[in-house]
């Protein structure tokens, strides 16, 4: 889930490099955003072009 990695990089975006807070916010959650998003997109890539789905056959 979201909590401590967003909020340790919000801390940090805030105080080192002088984000506005809701920047830092926005920041973060599109960071996970593209990495939870780019994971789902990879991993329904892999299993649709996949031979060894389910159901599909035996695997010999």
């Amino acid at each position: 889930g979201i909590g401590i990695v967003e909020a340790g990089m919000v801390g940090i975006l805030v105080a080192l490099f002088g984000f506005t807070p809701e920047s830092a916010i926005a920041l973060a959650l599109l960071d996970r955003l593209v990495g939870v998003g780019s994971l789902i997109v990879g991993g329904g890539a892999l299993f649709a072009f996949s031979p060894y789905r389910r159901g599909v056959g035996s695997l010999r």
